[in-house]
């Protein structure tokens, strides 16, 4: 069985979307040039490349030397982003791949470092490093997509042999920026402050072009006049000399072996790691491993989202640290799932706490956002679960012993005229759903009370049959009926034959035969004398008079409990 958590919810925001991602463009206008081919860019996860297969050995490759001697010092704490990465195109045969390099425990000057692969005409990638010299606020304003300019900031090397930025060749890698126009021509390289405001289909964007420059060659170390391309299809920038233009790759090359007389190189754009990898990347291995597995990507981009929308606070780290853990444990809980039991509303910090110890009690039912908020069936509920015959059930579902979870959500029933619905056991759980469109305020409290103990047995029904047949949290009901059919269990077997084919008819069978008193006693233990044990009866019996049980008692009391009923339903408190 499953632990019981502490969690902590803070007030949940809707999950935003940022502008920082652009979508890919073949074609657009730029200031100086018309263009054969378009730089685009787009965040993407290593795991969606189409070039996956090819990128994962050069990413070993580089890793491997980014953490091989340098200066004599072995460097061990070091990875590789790969879930936000850079994807640049221009045109359809050549594309780059920039990863953001993550250092722990490093400054908050720190150089920024960025691999850039770029494709060579073997189908191989080479490696190149760009470190950016930034300032906290510049790397700031790229995580707030905030262009920020590199020229005299960025030292560019191979990712391979051996590297001293002290060195000075003859030949050396230079970096040239460039600026993209906005398809209105409004934003561009003068107002680049002005960038988030754009509301152009095509945003303007800034690359950086890293090329092979020899001393003899053009300069390189201007910045470049907002030109992104020439009439044979390449991006570029002014390099200091009046007649060329950088230019950027059509098709696989390596910088090192071409030739051409004006800069021609490989474009980037600083990549950062936002705050939320960096959190995963200081969790508890078995968290951060967790995360980070491809297969519970729906859970990272999820909390992604989520630590985003509640801008990074420590609350957030704190709910997502629990989060991992609690799907770590639960390892057959979805995201949906997840999403629908604690994130799609807004909770205020005095739900919250409630939430906390709701989640802590292993003897209570565990509520969704969903259902907290809910005012008055949330009171109801704080009035009910600690009476006596409600945690006698309740009990039942404890972690030392049970084999379910219990929880109560507000939500969609298959039946609209059912206050409530108690589902079958999904991945150990069993859900009781309250009827979204159902007129609570009119509802009488005593009568939400009575619904809770009904769905309650069900659910002990449930768990009841769980323990008998279950296959990774779910009731095998092959398995089930040969059991029964077998009479292993008698007494479970005449009233559990037909819920295995799906008869809710069956349970209510048991509840009218064996717990009327004990809803009853229940109801008695909660409001007292507030009523008379005609009343709670009353209330027991609703949704089982098409049981035998009811069938069987005398006429005059099935008449009583029927005039008690509809003679008090609007005179008990709502």
């Amino acid at each position: 069985m499953k632990k019981s958590y502490f969690i902590m919810l803070m007030a949940l925001a809707f999950l935003l979307q940022g502008c920082r991602t652009e979508n890919m463009n073949d074609e657009s206008a730029s200031t100086g040039a018309i263009n054969k081919f378009q730089l685009s860019s787009k965040r993407i996860s290593l795991a969606e490349s189409k070039h996956k297969l090819q990128l994962i050995p050069e990413i070993s490759k580089a890793t491997t030397f980014l953490k091989s001697k340098v200066s004599g010092k072995t460097i061990n704490n070091i990875s590789i982003d790969t879930d936000h990465v850079t994807y640049i195109e221009n045109g359809p045969n050549y594309h780059t791949y920039t990863f953001n390099i993550i250092k722990e425990n490093t400054e908050e000057n720190a150089p920024v470092e960025n691999l850039v692969l770029t494709p060579l005409p073997d189908g191989t990638y080479k490696g190149l490093i760009f470190r950016y010299n930034f300032t906290k606020q510049e790397k700031q304003n790229i995580l707030n997509g905030i262009p920020v300019d590199t020229k005299g900031k960025t030292t560019i090397y191979e990712a391979e042999g051996s590297f001293n930025a002290s060195k000075v060749t003859e030949c050396n890698y230079v970096e040239e920026t460039i600026w993209q126009d906005c398809s209105e021509h409004i934003h561009n390289q003068s107002n680049f402050g002005d960038w988030i405001n754009c509301t152009a289909e095509i945003k303007p964007q800034v690359y950086t072009i890293g090329y092979w420059s020899c001393s003899s060659g053009g300069g390189g170390n201007e910045s470049g006049s907002g030109n992104t391309g020439s009439e044979d299809g390449t991006g570029g920038g002014n390099a200091g000399n009046d007649n060329c233009i950088t230019e950027v790759f059509q098709n696989p090359l390596d910088p090192v072996a071409v030739y051409n007389p004006c800069p021609i190189g490989v474009p980037t754009a600083p990549t950062l790691s936002g705050s939320f990898s960096l959190y995963v990347n200081s969790l508890p291995a078995n968290l951060k491993n967790l995360l980070n597995n491809y297969a519970n990507s729906d859970f990272y981009d999820g909390l992604s989202s989520y630590f985003y929308a509640n801008n990074g606070s420590s609350e957030a780290k704190a709910f997502i640290s629990w989060a991992a853990q609690f799907k770590l444990d639960n390892p057959t809980t979805t995201w949906e799932q997840f999403q629908s039991w604690f994130i799609d509303d807004v909770i205020d910090i005095g739900l919250q706490s409630e939430m906390l110890e709701d989640w802590a009690d292993p003897t209570r039912v565990k509520p969704t956002i969903k259902f907290k908020k809910h005012i008055k069936i949330n009171s109801i509920y704080n009035k009910i679960k600690t009476a006596a015959n409600f945690k006698q059930y309740l009990q039942n579902f404890e972690p030392t012993f049970s084999v379910a979870h219990l929880m109560f959500d507000i939500g969609a029933v298959e039946n609209p005229a059912a206050l409530a619905q108690t589902k079958t056991p999904v991945n150990y759980w069993i859900k009781i759903t309250f009827n979204k469109d159902w007129d609570f305020a009119n509802t009488p409290k005593i009568l939400i009370a009575g619904s809770f103990m009904h769905e309650i047995i069900h659910a002990e029904m449930y768990r009841k049959l769980l323990s008998l047949s279950s296959s990774n949290g779910n009731i095998d009901q092959a398995l089930l009926g040969t059991m029964l059919n077998q009479h292993n269990y008698p007494g479970l077997f005449d009233y559990y034959i037909k819920n295995v084919k799906g008869n809710d008819s069956a349970q209510h069978q048991m509840m009218g035969a064996h717990y009327i008193n004990i809803i009853k006693n229940a109801l008695k233990q909660v409001y007292g004398n507030q009523y008379t044990d005609v009343e709670y009866l009353s209330i027991a019996w609703q949704g089982l008079k098409n049981t035998t049980a009811w069938s069987l008692l005398p006429q005059a009391e099935r008449d009583l409990y029927e005039q008690t009923y509809q003679n008090n339903y609007n005179l008990w408190e709502k």
